[in-house]
């Protein structure tokens, strides 16, 4: 007589916490070549970047697949989505300043330590999610006061860029610029996703 095969539950948590980790390494790679920038250091940001895609889409398939998740199916898309978009914004990032023959400058490297520690964030609160809900809403706020930082950040270098009489050179550091604020926006709604989701469980 044959067994019955039970379908192994998915567990969404897991999911988010490995795409989420792949984004830090992601990011983390984006810091390593803005202190030295190398081909082989901006590569690495590509190769994360591709990881954590298939990371979103094996999420995404098993959202499809599940009757019932533990998360509201609308947030868990949501939350995956933009930190997926952490991640693009950073190989973004990389193949423009390559594009433009631009070196990263001091602002790109604070504004992507800002991302990183964000990103960490994202990856402690989902990680706390399932079983600390206090800890995750704590880390949520924290990673909404680094956009604060970001977006500060992000103004000062546009001041400081607008005084040079270079327009080629403001227009397309100003796209740099723009990436890495956008990348900074999405942390700030991953954030804003995860005190939903808290408030429901």
């Amino acid at each position: 007589m044959g067994l019955i095969k039970i379908k192994k539950s998915v567990n969404f948590f897991e999911m988010l916490t490995e795409q989420a980790s792949l984004t830090v390494a992601g990011v983390q790679a984006l810091c390593d070549y803005c202190d030295d920038p190398t081909e082989e250091k901006g590569a690495k940001v590509k190769e994360y970047e591709v990881k954590a895609d298939t990371a979103r889409r094996l999420l995404i398939s098993e959202i499809n697949k599940t009757f019932i998740t533990p998360i509201d199916r609308e947030d868990l898309f949501d939350l995956s989505s933009a930190i997926d978009d952490i991640i693009d914004y950073a190989a973004t990032t990389i193949e423009e300043l390559g594009i433009y023959k631009l070196k990263p400058d001091n602002f790109d490297e604070e504004m992507s330590d800002i991302i990183l520690k964000q990103t960490s964030g994202i990856l402690k609160a989902v990680t706390f999610l399932e079983r600390n809900k206090d800890m995750s809403s704590d880390e949520a706020v924290k990673i909404k006061k680094l956009e604060n930082k970001a977006n500060e950040l992000y103004h000062k270098a546009l001041s400081e860029l607008f005084d040079s009489d270079d327009l080629k050179t403001i227009l397309k550091t100003r796209e740099i610029y723009r990436h890495l604020n956008n990348a900074a926006d999405k942390g700030d709604h991953c954030a804003d996703v995860l005190l939903n989701i808290i408030v429901k469980m």
